[in-house]
């Protein structure tokens, strides 16, 4: 996550739904690996 989302990951609760945009970075071991995610 972006420095600029801190404010909002202290306020996730457990169960909460989200929605994150992130950009791609490639693969890692055969999962997926992210960039520059912020929350919408």
């Amino acid at each position: 996550m972006n420095d600029s989302e801190n404010a909002a990951m202290a306020q996730l609760q457990k169960g909460k739904q989200v929605r994150v945009l992130c950009e791609g970075a490639g693969m890692v071991i055969g999962s997926p690996s992210l960039r520059d995610c912020v929350f919408k």
